[in-house]
């Protein structure tokens, strides 16, 4: 497991003093309010930004990085990712999964290793799985609801698949 998680992307600026709308991609903003710096990430570029003002306007989560005071310093950050470490991220409740963590995994119908998880996108209704099966390569999406994923083992890195129609 990664000690760095994706916690959102940077969408624009917001007003004339350099903040940034954030896309989080996650439900809280609360475990932000403490951190000091973040890591952004676009196109294999990395860079440390230090955080001067996290705040909650509407339906956005607005971000004031330390030495960017207008709207034209702050447009250069938009699309970046923004990174924490895991120990700042927000703490998961009981069946909660970071994303980064069922990337790899093994997708397991009846014991068997059928197919590895790829990718992910947003679904109407839930997180999709994007999978390549093991013998087939083929590429299917597998909605991440309790109705068609059982046991999460995130240590073993395997996910239990409930109905293997879904493969087919």
């Amino acid at each position: 497991m990664s000690d760095l998680l994706a916690t959102g992307q940077l969408n624009g600026t917001h007003g004339i003093k350099g903040y940034l709308k954030v896309t989080l991609f996650s439900d809280s903003y609360d475990h932000l309010l403490s951190l000091k710096q973040v890591l952004l990430k676009k196109d294999n570029k990395e860079q440390i930004l230090f955080i001067e003002d996290i705040s909650h306007n509407g339906r956005h989560v607005l971000i004031k990085f330390v030495g960017i005071h207008t709207p034209e310093e702050a447009a250069k950050w938009t699309n970046w990712e923004m990174w924490i470490n895991r120990s700042d991220a927000q703490v998961l409740d009981e069946g909660e999964y970071y994303v980064a963590d069922l990337i790899d995994s093994h997708l397991m119908y009846n014991s068997e290793h059928v197919a590895t998880v790829v990718g992910y996108m947003e679904g109407s209704q839930a997180l999709l799985l994007e999978v390549i099966t093991t013998k087939k390569q083929k590429s299917f999406l597998i909605p991440f609801m309790k109705e068609y994923i059982g046991n999460v083992d995130i240590s073993k890195k395997e996910l239990e698949l409930l109905m293997i129609e879904l493969l087919q």
